[in-house]
């Protein structure tokens, strides 16, 4: 069973109203139909204030590159605007169930995945669940990116050192991520997941812990 690590110099952040939080949602010009879809779910969330990140011409030829520098567009921006706790979303998410008033976020707590994957890669071993709390299940090993609360800015500099090293290898941004979750607390709700990825990654991406 795993454990979790111990954070306890952190502030406890305990709940938050969802009205407290911020959302931040990646919509390139090019993908109106998207972006319909993706501004019709975040606006009904009642979160505190969203904000779509449209993001640069990347002339790089590697798709994980351009997805991985779009996040990391997200992070910098939410950072300089003091915006803690948010959501960043992926403009292909769609609900899963009803999103609370009020969301858990334990002082131990890294990141809280709000959307989860079956996808694997051999890089990993395989995904692991472990207790944390009434609320939470501590996941190892998960592969997604499409809809995470990140609680501080310690999470998003885990993200970020994660995404950077994605970059400098070409690969994929949420296979890093996942790597550094033996050393930190990534949350799933034990309620089940609240959003999921329409299109050709629903069926890894639409299933109940």
């Amino acid at each position: 069973m795993y454990e979790y690590v111990s954070r306890i110099m952190r502030i406890k952040l305990s709940s938050m109203k969802t009205k407290q939080i911020y959302g931040y949602y990646i919509n390139p010009d090019h993908y109106v139909l998207r972006r319909e879809k993706i501004e019709e779910v975040v606006n009904g969330l009642g979160l505190a204030s969203t904000y779509r990140i449209n993001p640069f011409i990347d002339t790089d030829p590697n798709k994980c590159n351009r997805m991985s520098r779009a996040h990391l567009m997200a992070i910098e921006m939410a950072d300089t605007k003091k915006h803690y706790p948010y959501i960043l979303f992926e403009d292909d998410c769609l609900p899963m169930q009803d999103f609370p008033k009020e969301i858990p976020i334990p002082a131990e707590a890294d990141l809280i995945y709000l959307g989860g994957s079956r996808y694997w890669d051999p890089q990993l071993p395989p995904m692991g669940l472990g207790l944390f709390d009434d609320d939470y299940l501590r996941v190892l090993y998960m592969l997604s990116a499409h809809a995470i609360l990140i609680p501080d800015a310690n999470g998003a500099n885990i993200i970020w050192e994660a995404y950077t090293k994605a970059i400098s290898k070409g690969e994929f941004n949420d296979v890093h991520l996942a790597k550094a979750s033996d050393k930190y607390n990534f949350l799933v709700p034990k309620k089940g997941f609240y959003f999921y990825q329409e299109g050709v990654n629903e069926g890894v991406t639409r299933f109940y812990l």
